[in-house]
Protein backbone atom coordinates (compact mmCIF):
# COMPACT_ATOMS: atom_id res chain seq x y z
CA UNK A 1 0.00 0.00 0.00
CA UNK A 2 1.44 3.77 -0.66
CA UNK A 3 1.75 6.02 1.63
CA UNK A 4 1.84 9.81 1.30
CA UNK A 5 4.90 11.74 2.74
CA UNK A 6 6.66 14.79 2.05
CA UNK A 7 10.20 15.46 1.46
CA UNK A 8 11.43 18.80 3.05
CA UNK A 9 14.45 20.53 4.47
CA UNK A 10 15.56 22.66 7.00
CA UNK A 11 18.52 25.06 6.03
CA UNK A 12 19.50 21.86 4.66
CA UNK A 13 19.31 19.25 6.95
CA UNK A 14 16.62 17.12 4.78
CA UNK A 15 13.68 15.06 6.08
CA UNK A 16 10.69 12.50 4.76
CA UNK A 17 7.73 13.04 7.08
CA UNK A 18 4.99 10.50 7.27
CA UNK A 19 1.37 12.29 8.92
CA UNK A 20 0.30 9.45 10.46
CA UNK A 21 -2.20 11.40 12.43
CA UNK A 22 -5.44 9.32 11.05
CA UNK A 23 -3.80 6.45 9.85
CA UNK A 24 -0.95 5.26 11.52
CA UNK A 25 2.93 4.30 10.02
CA UNK A 26 4.69 1.79 11.77
CA UNK A 27 8.47 1.54 10.56
CA UNK A 28 10.52 -1.19 11.56
CA UNK A 29 14.69 -0.95 11.55
CA UNK A 30 15.34 -2.15 7.68
CA UNK A 31 12.49 -0.52 6.60
CA UNK A 32 13.46 3.10 7.82
CA UNK A 33 17.25 2.20 6.69
CA UNK A 34 15.50 1.89 2.93
CA UNK A 35 13.43 4.63 2.82
CA UNK A 36 16.51 7.06 4.00
CA UNK A 37 18.99 5.68 1.47
CA UNK A 38 20.33 8.30 -0.74
CA UNK A 39 19.91 5.94 -3.92
CA UNK A 40 15.81 5.33 -2.61
CA UNK A 41 14.19 5.87 -6.19
CA UNK A 42 11.20 7.56 -4.82
CA UNK A 43 11.98 9.12 -1.69
CA UNK A 44 15.64 9.76 -2.67
CA UNK A 45 17.02 9.52 0.96
CA UNK A 46 17.12 11.77 4.19
CA UNK A 47 19.45 12.30 7.03
CA UNK A 48 16.27 11.72 9.27
CA UNK A 49 12.98 10.31 8.82
CA UNK A 50 9.59 11.79 10.88
CA UNK A 51 6.55 10.39 11.60
CA UNK A 52 4.18 12.56 12.95
CA UNK A 53 1.44 11.28 15.20
CA UNK A 54 -1.60 12.24 17.17
CA UNK A 55 -0.76 13.90 20.54
CA UNK A 56 -3.44 15.36 23.18
CA UNK A 57 -0.26 17.31 24.53
CA UNK A 58 0.40 19.45 21.55
CA UNK A 59 -0.63 20.38 18.17
CA UNK A 60 1.55 16.97 17.04
CA UNK A 61 3.51 14.46 18.24
CA UNK A 62 7.36 13.79 16.34
CA UNK A 63 8.71 10.43 16.36
CA UNK A 64 12.64 10.81 14.51
CA UNK A 65 14.65 8.26 13.37
CA UNK A 66 18.47 8.38 11.79
CA UNK A 67 19.23 7.32 8.67
CA UNK A 68 20.78 4.24 10.09
CA UNK A 69 17.33 3.83 12.11
CA UNK A 70 17.80 4.51 15.48
CA UNK A 71 15.15 6.36 16.95
CA UNK A 72 16.14 9.54 19.15
CA UNK A 73 14.21 11.53 20.94
CA UNK A 74 15.31 15.52 19.56
CA UNK A 75 15.62 17.19 15.89
CA UNK A 76 15.66 21.37 16.27
CA UNK A 77 15.49 21.48 12.14
CA UNK A 78 13.10 18.47 11.79
CA UNK A 79 10.78 20.60 14.59
CA UNK A 80 11.10 23.66 11.98
CA UNK A 81 9.58 21.88 9.60
CA UNK A 82 6.50 20.05 11.69
CA UNK A 83 6.00 22.96 12.81
CA UNK A 84 5.54 24.55 9.05
CA UNK A 85 3.25 22.05 8.25
CA UNK A 86 0.55 22.09 11.38
CA UNK A 87 1.02 25.82 10.99
CA UNK A 88 0.17 25.95 7.39
CA UNK A 89 -3.20 22.96 8.24
CA UNK A 90 -4.37 25.06 10.65
CA UNK A 91 -3.60 28.76 9.44
CA UNK A 92 -2.00 29.75 11.92
CA UNK A 93 1.65 31.23 13.11
CA UNK A 94 2.50 28.95 16.18
CA UNK A 95 1.93 25.23 16.85
CA UNK A 96 3.36 23.21 19.96
CA UNK A 97 5.49 19.82 18.69
CA UNK A 98 6.12 17.00 21.29
CA UNK A 99 8.97 15.22 21.09
CA UNK A 100 10.57 12.40 23.42
CA UNK A 101 12.99 15.11 24.88
CA UNK A 102 10.22 18.07 25.00
CA UNK A 103 7.44 20.30 23.89
CA UNK A 104 8.37 22.64 21.74
CA UNK A 105 6.90 25.96 20.55
CA UNK A 106 7.83 27.00 16.86
CA UNK A 107 6.46 30.50 15.04
CA UNK A 108 6.21 31.45 11.59
CA UNK A 109 8.02 34.03 10.06
CA UNK A 110 7.32 33.98 5.95
CA UNK A 111 9.25 35.50 3.26
CA UNK A 112 7.53 37.29 0.39
CA UNK A 113 4.49 34.42 0.96
CA UNK A 114 1.01 33.97 2.26
CA UNK A 115 -0.08 30.56 4.58
CA UNK A 116 -1.69 29.42 1.50
CA UNK A 117 1.61 28.94 -0.62
CA UNK A 118 3.63 27.15 1.68
CA UNK A 119 3.49 23.76 -0.81
CA UNK A 120 5.87 26.68 -3.26
CA UNK A 121 7.06 28.70 -0.51
CA UNK A 122 10.52 29.43 1.45
CA UNK A 123 10.07 30.74 5.08
CA UNK A 124 11.75 31.24 8.02
CA UNK A 125 10.77 29.40 11.29
CA UNK A 126 11.55 29.79 14.59
CA UNK A 127 11.68 26.76 17.50
CA UNK A 128 12.21 27.61 21.22
CA UNK A 129 14.35 24.34 21.94
CA UNK A 130 13.93 24.65 25.51
CA UNK A 131 16.50 24.63 27.95
CA UNK A 132 19.88 23.21 27.72
CA UNK A 133 21.04 20.42 30.09
CA UNK A 134 24.32 20.25 31.26
CA UNK A 135 24.76 17.28 34.15
CA UNK A 136 26.56 14.58 33.29
CA UNK A 137 23.75 12.16 34.26
CA UNK A 138 21.38 14.17 31.98
CA UNK A 139 23.48 14.14 28.44
CA UNK A 140 24.53 11.14 29.87
CA UNK A 141 28.04 10.90 30.27
CA UNK A 142 29.28 7.14 31.20
CA UNK A 143 30.90 8.73 34.43
CA UNK A 144 30.98 12.00 35.88
CA UNK A 145 33.32 15.12 34.54
CA UNK A 146 32.96 19.09 34.37
CA UNK A 147 31.03 19.51 31.16
CA UNK A 148 31.80 22.69 30.79
CA UNK A 149 35.64 21.19 30.67
CA UNK A 150 35.88 17.67 29.61
CA UNK A 151 38.98 15.87 29.99
CA UNK A 152 38.95 15.18 26.26
CA UNK A 153 41.93 15.07 23.67
CA UNK A 154 42.57 13.49 19.90
CA UNK A 155 43.48 15.27 17.09
CA UNK A 156 44.62 18.37 18.59
CA UNK A 157 41.20 19.11 19.97
CA UNK A 158 41.16 19.46 23.67
CA UNK A 159 38.98 20.65 26.15
CA UNK A 160 35.40 20.40 25.05
CA UNK A 161 31.44 21.30 26.39
CA UNK A 162 29.10 18.67 26.92
CA UNK A 163 25.27 19.27 26.39
CA UNK A 164 22.13 17.80 25.89
CA UNK A 165 19.01 19.90 23.69
CA UNK A 166 17.13 16.57 24.25
CA UNK A 167 20.32 14.71 22.60
CA UNK A 168 23.82 14.34 23.31
CA UNK A 169 26.16 17.05 22.22
CA UNK A 170 30.34 17.57 22.55
CA UNK A 171 31.85 20.77 21.19
CA UNK A 172 35.04 21.73 20.60
CA UNK A 173 36.54 25.72 20.19
CA UNK A 174 39.53 25.83 17.72
CA UNK A 175 41.21 28.84 17.55
CA UNK A 176 41.62 28.71 13.60
CA UNK A 177 39.18 28.11 11.19
CA UNK A 178 40.85 25.67 9.12
CA UNK A 179 41.01 23.15 12.13
CA UNK A 180 37.00 22.60 12.14
CA UNK A 181 37.85 20.93 8.93
CA UNK A 182 39.13 17.86 11.43
CA UNK A 183 36.01 16.42 11.97
CA UNK A 184 36.21 14.40 8.92
CA UNK A 185 38.67 12.30 11.15
CA UNK A 186 37.34 12.55 14.35
CA UNK A 187 33.33 12.14 13.90
CA UNK A 188 32.68 9.12 13.92
CA UNK A 189 35.51 8.42 16.02
CA UNK A 190 33.84 10.29 18.90
CA UNK A 191 30.49 9.36 17.86
CA UNK A 192 31.09 5.80 19.46
CA UNK A 193 33.77 6.90 22.34
CA UNK A 194 33.14 5.18 25.69
CA UNK A 195 32.22 8.70 27.76
CA UNK A 196 29.14 8.64 25.56
CA UNK A 197 27.34 5.28 26.34
CA UNK A 198 24.16 6.46 23.88
CA UNK A 199 26.75 7.92 21.26
CA UNK A 200 27.26 12.00 20.95
CA UNK A 201 26.82 14.67 17.78
CA UNK A 202 30.09 16.07 17.81
CA UNK A 203 31.19 19.68 16.54
CA UNK A 204 33.78 21.87 15.94
CA UNK A 205 33.30 25.59 15.92
CA UNK A 206 35.42 28.43 15.22
CA UNK A 207 34.27 31.87 16.47
CA UNK A 208 35.28 35.12 15.11
CA UNK A 209 34.24 38.75 15.87
CA UNK A 210 33.14 39.97 19.88
CA UNK A 211 30.42 39.23 21.73
CA UNK A 212 28.09 40.91 20.03
CA UNK A 213 28.41 41.26 16.21
CA UNK A 214 30.65 37.72 16.07
CA UNK A 215 29.39 34.84 14.15
CA UNK A 216 29.88 31.23 14.26
CA UNK A 217 31.54 28.48 11.70
CA UNK A 218 31.25 25.11 12.56
CA UNK A 219 31.15 21.39 11.34
CA UNK A 220 28.96 18.71 13.08
CA UNK A 221 28.90 14.83 12.73
CA UNK A 222 25.34 13.84 13.85
CA UNK A 223 25.40 10.16 15.66
CA UNK A 224 23.49 7.85 13.16
CA UNK A 225 24.00 9.54 10.15
CA UNK A 226 27.11 11.08 9.74
CA UNK A 227 28.51 14.66 7.77
CA UNK A 228 24.96 16.49 7.21
CA UNK A 229 24.33 19.72 5.24
CA UNK A 230 23.51 21.25 8.94
CA UNK A 231 21.76 19.98 12.22
CA UNK A 232 19.71 22.40 14.10
CA UNK A 233 20.42 20.88 17.64
CA UNK A 234 23.79 21.11 17.12
CA UNK A 235 23.66 24.95 15.88
CA UNK A 236 21.84 25.18 19.48
CA UNK A 237 24.91 22.89 21.69
CA UNK A 238 27.54 25.40 20.07
CA UNK A 239 25.65 28.89 20.62
CA UNK A 240 24.90 27.35 24.03
CA UNK A 241 28.85 26.58 24.79
CA UNK A 242 29.83 29.78 23.23
CA UNK A 243 27.71 31.89 25.57
CA UNK A 244 29.25 29.62 28.44
CA UNK A 245 32.60 30.47 27.49
CA UNK A 246 31.90 34.10 27.11
CA UNK A 247 32.60 34.51 23.36
CA UNK A 248 29.58 35.45 22.38
CA UNK A 249 26.37 37.13 24.22
CA UNK A 250 23.57 35.15 24.92
CA UNK A 251 20.11 37.11 24.45
CA UNK A 252 20.80 37.88 20.51
CA UNK A 253 20.52 36.06 17.70
CA UNK A 254 24.32 34.61 16.21
CA UNK A 255 24.99 33.64 12.84
CA UNK A 256 25.93 29.94 12.85
CA UNK A 257 27.65 28.82 8.96
CA UNK A 258 27.68 24.94 8.36
CA UNK A 259 30.79 24.39 6.25
CA UNK A 260 29.24 20.88 5.83
CA UNK A 261 29.08 20.03 1.86
CA UNK A 262 27.28 21.96 0.22
CA UNK A 263 28.75 24.73 2.82
CA UNK A 264 27.27 27.66 3.07
CA UNK A 265 23.92 26.83 5.29
CA UNK A 266 23.46 29.17 7.70
CA UNK A 267 21.14 29.03 10.86
CA UNK A 268 20.66 31.46 13.80
CA UNK A 269 20.70 31.11 17.62
CA UNK A 270 19.81 32.81 20.31
CA UNK A 271 19.58 32.12 24.49
CA UNK A 272 17.33 34.34 26.36
CA UNK A 273 17.39 35.22 29.92
CA UNK A 274 15.80 32.45 31.43
CA UNK A 275 17.92 29.95 29.68
CA UNK A 276 15.68 28.90 26.35
CA UNK A 277 17.50 28.59 23.61
CA UNK A 278 15.71 29.47 20.24
CA UNK A 279 16.54 28.03 16.69
CA UNK A 280 15.87 30.67 13.25
CA UNK A 281 16.84 29.94 10.25
CA UNK A 282 14.54 28.65 6.22
CA UNK A 283 12.15 25.94 5.98
CA UNK A 284 11.38 24.53 2.40
CA UNK A 285 9.11 22.00 0.90
CA UNK A 286 10.78 19.82 -1.74
CA UNK A 287 8.30 17.64 -3.22
CA UNK A 288 5.87 14.99 -2.13
CA UNK A 289 4.56 11.89 -3.45
CA UNK A 290 3.84 8.38 -2.14
CA UNK A 291 5.91 5.36 -1.11
CA UNK A 292 4.90 1.53 -0.71
CA UNK A 293 6.25 0.45 2.83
Amino acid sequence: MNTPFIKMNGAGNDFIIFDARQNPVHLNLSQVRALSARDHPVTRGCDQLIVMEPTPEADVFMRIYNADGGEVNACGNATRCVGWIMMDKKKVGNAKVKTNADTLQCEINLWGAGLAGWKDATGLVTANMGIPKFSWQDIPLSHPVDTLHVPLETEGLNDPICVSMGNPHVVFFVPEINLIHRIEKVGAQLQRHPLFPKGVNVSIAYVTGNSLSGQIFMRVWERGVGLTASCGTAACAVKVGAVKRELLSGDKYHTLTLQNPPAGQTLMSRVDKDGYVFLHGPVQVEFEGTVEI
